[in-house]
Formats: structure tokens, C-alpha cells, sequence
């Protein structure tokens, strides 16, 4: 379970004070913060918006994967990344969770269909593979995220060059088609895959 909290950084420091204490520097959507590990709590401390500050326990983190060899954390309610790389042997091993390294990143390819896409200010491409979606972003590689077909949720199209794709752990993407639209066959063949995917 999520609990919000309204702390600043050094009163979290308080807070952890009699433990051994690692602040990792992190973000949580366009929030930038830091992740405080202690016993099986985990604190973000959300220094764009304090309000939005939180701690969960361990056994709330549902998953992990690397992007660009940075340590995500799959929550119920979105993706927190860490974004130093050396955070990641510490927070994979204080969660004790398999660290997800399947290709949910799929590259160029024979089989691959690829569109040009802006998500909010960043320009990439959309790449449609057999095993999930892509969003490869070319002014900042950070940004850049995938998704195996059983973890989307919904995946729509608003019109003719919007795109919405809304993910299990609560996450949700726009991309606005840049220099062509999404065929009805490449859209249904995308569902088609989504459900596929979540059959057992």
C-alpha cells in the first residue's frame, strides 16, 4: 500500500536517522526526487512536489526492469526510476524481485514497423515489434520506453494521429503521429496482440 506523505529532505534523514541511510536519486514521472531504503520500507521524497512524497513496502513493488542501464521499479501506481546506475545492484537486492532484462526494448528491424512520434517535448519513433512497443526517444535516450503486449492495458487511438497507451502499473503515454497515420490493419493487429498477450 501507498502512503502519502508530506516530508522534506532532511526531515526524511530524521525520520531514518537510527539506520544505516542511502539516499538514491530518482523520478517518478516528471518528478525528480530521492529513494530512501529502510527495513522494508521504501520513501520517495519528491523534491518538485513534497505533496506528492510517498513510502510503500517492499512487498508493493511489483516488478523490475532496466532501461538504458537504469533501474525502474514497477509500482501499482507508475514506474519509479533511479537514475544513477549505481543505485541498481542495491534496490534490486533490497527488493529481492527477479531483475526483468527481457527485451522490452525492441530496436530497428526486419518485422518491425516504425513511426515518427512526439511524446510532450521529445521527438523518437514508435516501433511495433512481436513482442511489445517501443518508444524510442532521440533528444534525450533516457526518456525512451517499452512495453511487452501483457503489460498494456489499453492502447488507443484519439483521432487520427493520437495515441494513447495506458499500462497495468497505472502509467499512461500520448504520441502524436509526426508524418503519417496508423493504418486500421497495423492498429487491430496491435489489439489483437494486447489480448493474445493475456491469455494463459
Amino acid at each position: 500500500m501507498r502512503h502519502r506523505i508530506i516530508l522534506t529532505a532532511l526531515s526524511a534523514v530524521t525520520l531514518f536517522a537510527e539506520e544505516p541511510l542511502l539516499v538514491h536519486r530518482a523520478q517518478m514521472g516528471a518528478d525528480l526526487g530521492k529513494v530512501v531504503l529502510s527495513g522494508d520500507q521504501l520513501l520517495f521524497v519528491d523534491d518538485t512536489a513534497p505533496e506528492r512524497s510517498f513510502a510503500i513496502a517492499r512487498a508493493d513493488v511489483r516488478s523490475l526492469y532496466m532501461t538504458n542501464n537504469l533501474l525502474s521499479l514497477q509500482l501499482q501506481t507508475g514506474s519509479l526510476q533511479l537514475t544513477d546506475p549505481a543505485s541498481a545492484p542495491v534496490v534490486t537486492s533490497w527488493s529481492g524481485l527477479p531483475l526483468n532484462t527481457a527485451d522490452r526494448m525492441i530496436t530497428p528491424g526486419l518485422g518491425v514497423i516504425e513511426f515518427n512520434i512526439r511524446h510532450d517535448d521529445d521527438t523518437g519513433r514508435l516501433l511495433v515489434g512481436d513482442r511489445g512497443l517501443t518508444f524510442e526517444a532521440l533528444s534525450n535516450a533516457n526518456k525512451s520506453r517499452g512495453w511487452s503486449y501483457a503489460e498494456v492495458k489499453e492502447f488507443k487511438r484519439d483521432g487520427d494521429r493520437q495515441l494513447r497507451i495506458k499500462t497495468y502499473g497505472g502509467e499512461e503515454f500520448k504520441f502524436r503521429l509526426t508524418d503519417q497515420e496508423m493504418s486500421n490493419d497495423v492498429y487491430n493487429m496491435i489489439a489483437d496482440r494486447i489480448v493474445s498477450a493475456r491469455r494463459p
